[in-house]
């Protein structure tokens, strides 16, 4: 079964393969459902930064240093940090180079 939407708002059109259906219909087939919590990115789980690794033997200092930075964050033993989210990124960040990076992601 394949589900489109045309169009936004009041002037929506809803499609079930092909055929033209209601809304309520077609929201009875593909029933909303959570993308995460809202502050992942992307609203979705946390991801492992290969960008911002650090070397293997040194996680842990990494780890300890980031919390006294006030970010706390989790260094996998492969030295990748976690990223929880866009928020989280942000910080992390902006204790480490100041205003000096920007996520283009993020730029509106």
């Amino acid at each position: 079964m394949i589900g489109k939407i045309v169009g936004h708002g009041k002037k929506a059109r809803y499609y079930i393969d092909g055929k033209k259906v209601s809304k309520r219909t077609f929201k009875a087939a593909f029933p909303d459902q959570p993308i995460g919590d809202g502050s992942g990115l992307s609203c979705v789980k946390p991801v492992e930064s290969i960008a911002l690794a650090c070397h293997p033997k040194r996680a842990k200092e990494f780890e300890e240093d980031a919390t006294k930075r006030g970010v706390p964050t989790v260094f996998k033993p492969n030295g990748s940090p976690i990223i929880r989210s866009r928020r989280h990124q942000r910080e992390y960040l902006k204790a480490y180079f100041g205003n000096s990076i920007v996520n283009r992601d993020e730029v509106s």
